[in-house]
């Protein structure tokens, strides 16, 4: 086993078992449950790896539905029930833009934890401010991504990707190589996309989705 891959599985196990102790007894704090992120995401959620999503100022619907498909996976019965108990938090429809916990460290993690405790968990990183990284960018591409934004993304993915309104992911200053493989995993169809998404994409190629990623990447405010 590769040195990287001896890594993650360490730290996986490692905040099982962190979630598990916890838990003892009756459930963590919010507080409590939210540090078992902080390794790969931060102490606020604002990550220092840029494979590694920024997870704070995430809507609570989004946080939510993001945990519930890598537990659930394919399982949408048990989605479904999750769903129609937290109708006031959870849309159907969030679930169907999100990768699903097929074999990824992120499935095993969330398998580790209740309904309640994440439902508990997302109220934490929806207060936390989302702090944007500074990364080298091309304005050429930038200002060409900002067209393509314009045209293809802003009406979901309001104020050019910044918030997480209408529960969608923050865009706007996010890791760029995440961003890379995020959208690399739409067009291949690991993660899935909305009908009106859909669409969006077939129309967006290689370079159109690079300066996409080039103007999230260079806002920095």
């Amino acid at each position: 086993m590769g040195t990287k891959l001896i890594r993650h599985a360490l730290l996986a196990a490692g905040l099982a078992c962190a979630a598990s102790g916890a838990f003892a007894g009756g459930m963590a704090s919010p507080s409590m449950l939210a540090n078992t992120c902080a390794g790969c995401h931060g102490s606020t959620g604002n990550s220092n790896g840029p494979a590694t999503p920024g997870i704070a100022g995430l809507s609570k619907g989004y946080f939510i539905a993001a945990l519930l498909s890598y537990k659930y996976g394919d399982d949408e019965a048990a989605i479904e029930k999750v769903v129609a108990a937290n109708p006031s938090v959870l849309d159907a429809d969030v679930f169907e833009v999100l990768p699903r916990g097929k074999g990824t460290i992120m499935s095993r993690i969330a398998k580790g934890f209740e309904d309640a405790e994440i439902i508990a968990m997302a109220d934490v990183f929806a207060n936390e401010r989302f702090v944007r990284h500074a990364q080298t960018t091309k304005s050429s591409l930038a200002d060409k991504g900002a067209k393509l934004h314009e045209k293809h993304c802003e009406k979901c993915h309001e104020d050019g990707g910044r918030t997480s309104i209408d529960d969608v992911g923050i865009l706007a200053g996010q890791w760029m190589p995440y961003l890379n493989n995020s959208l690399a995993d739409y067009k291949d169809g690991t993660r899935k996309m909305v009908k009106k998404m859909t669409g969006k994409m077939k129309k967006l190629n290689a370079a159109d989705l690079e300066a996409l990623v080039q103007y999230y990447g260079s806002q920095k405010m």
